[in-house]
């Protein structure tokens, strides 16, 4: 008890997740874009191409690579393994703001990260990811939300330090990185998904 062990295996039966409404296998999917995001150009690429029709089997396997080989990095969460929070930053206080479900929120949250890594660091697959996230049919804008009420659920984010909020972004696909995000870059990021 209280202690852990990486799996030695990992067994998942796909074809219940086959089984699953399609929202929710969505939902997933934007997960698994995510982790093509930090660490798999092309599971990216697949999803980019085939969307929901991407072959199951590989969309998981690639993603529990990638999982995988961030959560061996970084073990005890002190560095690396924040990488696996892309998207979740905006995301969770977008969820939390309002009846979107959590994959929709991930990739609104993507979105923003995607646009912050553009104006900040030069990352050129902005307008890619949000093509990625519309192929799997998850909003890339917001309508009617409350600004004031996501912006009040990013000051109590966990990944805020003294020195203000990070944000993990994008240098290019497959390579993330942690950064400090002033309030002007999330209010620009905010306004590009209409919020």
């Amino acid at each position: 008890v209280g202690v852990f062990w990486h799996p030695s295996r990992v067994v998942v039966a796909t074809n219940i997740l086959e089984q699953l409404p399609v929202s929710l296998i969505r939902e997933g999917l934007a997960e698994a874009l995510k982790t093509g995001l930090i660490g798999d150009p092309e599971l990216f690429a697949l999803l980019e191409q085939d969307g929901a029709s991407a072959p199951i089997a590989d969309v998981v396997r690639r993603s529990l690579m990638v999982k995988g080989r961030v959560v061996a990095e970084d073990e005890r969460d002190h560095n690396t393994r924040v990488f696996l929070n892309l998207g979740h930053t905006v995301g969770h206080a977008i969820e939390f703001a309002s009846t979107f479900s959590h994959g929709e929120s991930i990739g609104l949250g993507m979105v923003v990260a995607a646009h912050i890594s553009e104006k900040r660091i030069g990352f050129n697959d902005r307008d890619r990811v949000a093509a990625a996230i519309e192929r799997l049919e998850l909003p890339i804008e917001v309508a009617g939300l409350d600004r004031a009420r996501v912006k009040d659920l990013l000051r109590h984010d966990k990944k805020r330090d003294a020195t203000g909020l990070r944000m993990v972004l994008l240098e290019a696909i497959g390579q993330p990185l942690l950064s400090h995000v002033e309030e002007a870059e999330i209010d620009d990021a905010l306004g590009a998904i209409g919020l």
